[in-house]
């Protein structure tokens, strides 16, 4: 960053971003947060106070969104307590607390508070491609530009349909599930077709990683045999 701006080309680099890899040879695609991270140096310099306070602001946002999750989930009750309860255990016991505390964090703390809003706003929409929907959708676009982890979105938001369509009959059930998973469906498609142009892989984010081989030859499996162990 401090190179890029010192040659004048600070924001022309930084959106190129959003078209090309961060950090080669390592296959990350993490646009947004190194876009925040230049807006950081451009309007703070280097005084780490305002740093640390958007890596705050982040987690506070993940915070409401559990408590919005929560509320709308909750069975049979309209209480504060549960909501309430669950956004203290995600704000002050996390189990990544250094995401937070570490600058070079940000990207989870995006990654996570966008996932999380994309799950409220789908919640909350009453209609196919409502601004609800849109915001949700607009929010899975900032979390896979943030980190890679954006890419579970498809799996919550099937969980999450599961959930809310569960009074329909079943036929009627299963295909509002599909018809709310099919634009998540189409935008990881996009996602990973977009890593596989810029990188070669769909998959790999590190260059000595191969995740398909992996599961191609069963050598993942020495990963459930490794936490037994520590579940014990």
């Amino acid at each position: 960053l401090f190179e890029w701006r010192g040659n004048g080309e600070l924001w022309s680099r930084l959106f190129a971003e959003f078209v090309s890899g961060l950090d080669a040879p390592s296959h990350y695609y993490r646009p947004f947060t190194f876009l925040s991270y230049g807006l950081n140096l451009t309007l703070s310099g280097t005084h780490p106070v305002p740093w640390h306070l958007i890596n705050l602001v982040g987690h506070l946002a993940a915070g409401a969104a559990v408590y919005r999750i929560t509320s709308v989930l909750q069975v049979g009750a309209s209480s504060r307590v549960g909501p309430a309860f669950a956004t203290a255990l995600f704000l002050l016991l996390g189990t990544n607390v250094e995401a937070v505390a570490w600058i070079s964090g940000r990207y989870d703390v995006f990654a996570t508070a966008f996932s999380l809003w994309a799950a409220v706003f789908y919640l909350e929409s009453r209609a196919g491609f409502d601004r609800r929907e849109l915001g949700a959708l607009l929010c899975g676009l900032l979390a896979l530009a943030s980190k890679e982890s954006g890419a579970v979105l498809p799996g919550l938001i099937a969980c999450l349909a599961w959930i809310k369509h569960g009074e329909s009959p079943a036929a009627v059930r299963w295909q509002s599930i599909a018809r709310d998973v099919a634009p998540w469906v189409l935008l990881i498609a996009g996602y990973f077709a977009l890593r596989l142009a810029i990188f070669g892989s769909m998959l790999s984010v590190y260059p000595d990683a191969n995740p398909l081989l992996r599961i191609a030859d069963g050598s993942w499996m020495t990963l459930p045999r490794t936490a037994l162990p520590w579940l014990s």
